[in-house]
């Protein structure tokens, strides 16, 4: 087999590849937005989403709170800003005063949770996933 014929062969499943599947993109779905504080400190959130504006919520440890207080348009895009009061894990005092801090952005694709967790000692960042429901 010649280099050309072996590229032709190569570019011809990659056509076939790309043309099957079907169905075309997802359609993202309608769903609210929810905060989880799995750390050792209460959390204050700022968040953003064109058309909504800017709302700020506190979590408590160990609470999950929803965001916006409403349903969210599919693929809409919320930007959080997640700000621990301090870091109560740290090696040291000077640091336990030093807030922890997150920025993310999140797609809403049915009902999501961010979930952030873990120990503040490693500050600045606090660990996250995110999770559909």
């Amino acid at each position: 087999m010649t280099v050309r014929s072996v590229a032709t062969l190569i570019l011809g499943l990659l056509t076939v590849q790309l043309g099957c599947g079907g169905e075309g993109p997802k359609e993202l779905e309608d769903g609210r937005l929810f905060v989880r504080n799995d750390t050792s400190a209460p959390l204050k959130v700022t968040a953003y989403c064109e058309g909504l504006g800017e709302v700020h919520i506190r979590v408590e440890v160990g609470e999950r709170k929803e965001v916006f207080g409403q349903l969210l348009p599919g693929g809409a895009k919320v930007t959080l800003h997640v700000e621990s009061e301090g870091s109560p894990e740290a090696p040291y005092p000077a640091a336990r005063e030093h807030p922890s801090y997150q920025d993310l952005e999140v797609t809403v694709d049915g009902n999501t949770t961010v979930r952030m967790y873990g120990p503040l000692r490693r500050a600045p960042h606090i660990d996250y996933e995110i999770r559909g429901e």
